[in-house]
């Protein structure tokens, strides 16, 4: 009897989970309370309108075209969606329960990790899983090292009004510019207790979701309870509202995060702003108490992402607030 080949069985697995995708198309428009209204072009493409091959092996498709054009900022916000590289990514957003609509990946390099997570996972049924070439995959990704497999998810709605903050330690971080800084403070977030989050900037579509903070934040952003809103008094006034003490972080004070009444037990919002600005005036006048990190020696300031790890862990160590 002649021996079954490597590569038979390796086309009987890719052909098992392209099966699998094809049967089982997205209906995260429908089931996903919290995916954004600008979804349902995703749907469109993602629905079994578009005859789905059994490779794509075409930079014409219209389902390839709609992957590339997720890349751009202008496509994020147009399809309602943004994409999730790489499987150790991918792998966090689907044990988060996060809304994935489709899972791409090269025919020759099928990740076993996501088949068997996707036939495991409660969400797992909803997501399609489209092949497509090599070739195509490096179509994607030119310059640098090419993912294993490219996630396409649903953007959450992320008002503040909806979201919320919680009822204990919250942060706010206002006009973070760096996607590296804004990531590794979503990451220090979750390492330090915090469940909600607040991002005070503009055009967060391309920024909050860009793959930089998605790689940084090591899966952090998949977690945490994220909100957005354009402006600064916007974010006092909903603390202000719901009585949440409002701790502004900035270098013109000599009192530190200890010094803001320690043992309260109320709820309260650590506020870190921009790298080079810091918290606009608006945020500092509006905050209940200020504070600084204190330092040693002739550094003048730390890197963001330190100052707010280092912030986090503060507030961790004792209760301090």
């Amino acid at each position: 009897m002649r021996p079954v080949s490597l590569g038979f069985v390796a086309g009987i697995f890719t052909a098992a989970v392209v099966a699998i995708g094809f049967l089982q198309l997205p209906q995260h428009g429908a089931s996903n309370a919290s995916s954004s209204s600008a979804s349902s072009s995703l749907s469109s493409l993602s629905s079994s309108s578009v005859a789905r091959p059994s490779i794509v092996t075409s930079i014409k498709h219209p389902l390839f075209r709609r992957l590339r054009s997720i890349q751009t900022g202008v496509g994020k916000a147009q399809e309602g969606a943004f994409l999730i590289e790489g499987e150790t990514q991918i792998l966090a957003a689907l044990d988060a329960g996060y809304p994935l609509a489709e899972i791409w990946m090269a025919a020759d390099a099928v990740s076993s990790r996501i088949a068997s997570k996707l036939g495991s996972s409660q969400n797992g049924s909803t997501v399609a899983t489209i092949m497509l070439t090599q070739g195509l995959m490096k179509k994607l990704f030119p310059s640098g090292k090419c993912p294993d497999a490219v996630g396409v998810a649903t953007t959450p709605i992320l008002s503040l009004e909806s979201v919320g903050l919680g009822n204990s330690k919250s942060l706010i971080l206002e006009d973070i510019q760096d996607p590296g800084n804004l990531g590794t403070m979503l990451r220090c977030a979750e390492a330090f207790g915090v469940t909600h989050v607040l991002c005070v900037m503009t055009n967060h579509t391309q920024r909050l979701f860009s793959r930089v903070v998605i790689r940084a934040s090591m899966g952090a952003i998949f977690r945490l309870k994220l909100s957005v809103t354009g402006t600064a008094k916007t974010a006092v006034s909903y603390c202000r509202r719901n009585g949440i003490r409002l701790v502004a972080s900035t270098p013109h004070t000599n009192r530190t995060l200890s010094d803001c009444v320690p043992g309260s037990q109320c709820a309260y919002a650590i506020a870190v702003g921009n790298e080079a600005r810091g918290l606009s005036e608006t945020m500092l006048e509006g905050a209940n108490e200020t504070f600084c990190i204190s330092m040693r020696g002739d550094v003048e300031s730390l890197n963001v992402a330190v100052a707010c790890g280092i912030m986090l862990y503060q507030a961790t160590l004792g209760d301090v607030l």
